[in-house]
């Protein structure tokens, strides 16, 4: 599923005090061995939610849903600034559960 490209970089940099990598182009160019700035490994790691959530069916019974988490998340690759960002899902699991109250 392709659902963005990796430019909103600034906002996420100023809320967690980046490195030059991901905010300096010309010194990421110059100073690191990609070439030029890459997005932040957990702002692409914030993507998914929006992917997960965008790609997965929707329940007519459901009243919310509860972001459980992801298995075995690896950066393998940078993630260059202005990239498509694409995800794939695999559903293992769907249950009802009894509302709490």
């Amino acid at each position: 599923m392709d659902h963005h490209r990796s430019g909103d970089d600034q906002p996420f940099a100023d809320a967690t005090h980046d490195q030059f990598i991901h905010v300096d182009p010309d010194r990421a160019a110059a100073e690191s061995p990609f070439g030029g700035t890459i997005a932040h490994g957990f702002l692409t790691l914030a993507l998914l939610s929006v992917m997960n959530f965008s790609g997965m069916p929707k329940i007519r019974e459901q009243t919310m849903g509860i972001n459980y988490g992801f298995d075995r998340v690896c950066f393998i690759s940078p993630v260059r600034t202005g990239s498509r960002v694409r995800g794939r899902f695999v559903l293992r699991i769907a249950a009802f559960v009894a509302p709490a109250c």
